[in-house]
């Protein structure tokens, strides 16, 4: 009869750690929740201040008919005149803070899609078209 009741206490026992790890748990995923939700409305102020920079987002490129690229979405940040550092080694919204500050500091950028970026890059990295010697 002993041994029921010290079982019974055990499993009364780890019944509530198991509820206090649960809260604790579930105390984690709201803060872990609310720090993204303040993450993403951080990001989204630093993108309408870029606008204001920039202009609106669509592509400033010009398409080969002369007539202007109607993209408005996966736009990135071009550096008219190149870079010297890699988008890749920042965070996101560490790169978002450096574009601001270029931006405010003149150096010239613009909005281009996915695809024009990729076309303006490849050709100033092997010296095609606009940026040839």
């Amino acid at each position: 009869m002993k041994r029921l009741s010290l079982n019974l206490l055990d499993a009364e026992a780890a019944y509530y750690a198991w509820v206090a790890w649960e809260q604790e748990e579930s105390r984690e995923k709201h803060a872990r929740r609310l720090r993204t939700r303040n993450k993403r409305r951080r990001i989204q102020a630093k993108l309408k201040e870029l606008e204001t920079y920039l202009g609106s987002r669509h592509c400033a490129a010009i398409t080969q008919r002369g007539s202007p690229c109607k993209r408005t979405r996966r736009l990135q940040v071009d550096h008219v005149n190149g870079r010297d550092w890699t988008p890749r080694d920042l965070e996101y919204e560490c790169r978002l803070n450096k574009y601001l500050a270029e931006a405010k500091s003149g150096v010239p950028l613009r909005w281009l899609c996915t695809h024009h970026n990729a076309v303006d890059g490849n050709d100033r990295k092997y010296g095609r078209g606009k940026y040839a010697a």
